[in-house]
C-alpha cells in the first residue's frame, strides 16, 4: 500500500511542475517550475544566468510574446519537446536616413 500512495504522490507533483526549454543565442537552459508560478520568476532568473539585462531581451512561444504575468500552466504544455521558449534581444532604430526614402531631386 505504501508503494501505491508513494506513486500517486509521485505523479500528481509530476504534474504540477513543468519542465520550459529556453534557447538564446546557442545555449539551451531548462527550468523546472510550478505551473501556478508566473514567468517573470523563470525571466529574472534566466537573465541573471546569463548577465543580460532584462529590459534587453523578449520571451516568446510559438511566435506569441510571453509577459512576465503569465503563469506557467497558462502556457500549455510546455514539457513537450517542440515547446520551447526563444529569447531574442531587443533591436532599437529602423527609421534612420539612408538610401532611396522617395525624395525628388
Amino acid at each position: 500500500m505504501v508503494d501505491l500512495a508513494h506513486s500517486v504522490l509521485s505523479l500528481s507533483t509530476a504534474a504540477a511542475v513543468a519542465s520550459i526549454k529556453v534557447d538564446f543565442d546557442g545555449h539551451r537552459v531548462v527550468f523546472k517550475m510550478k505551473k501556478t508560478s508566473k514567468m517573470g520568476k523563470m525571466m529574472r532568473s534566466f537573465c541573471a544566468d546569463m548577465k543580460i539585462d532584462p529590459k534587453s531581451v523578449r520571451f516568446y512561444l510559438d511566435g506569441r510574446r510571453i509577459l512576465p504575468d503569465e503563469k506557467v500552466g497558462d502556457l500549455g504544455d510546455l514539457d513537450s519537446d517542440h515547446s520551447v521558449v526563444e529569447v531574442y534581444s531587443e533591436q532599437e532604430g529602423g527609421g534612420g536616413g539612408g538610401g532611396g526614402g522617395g525624395e525628388e531631386a
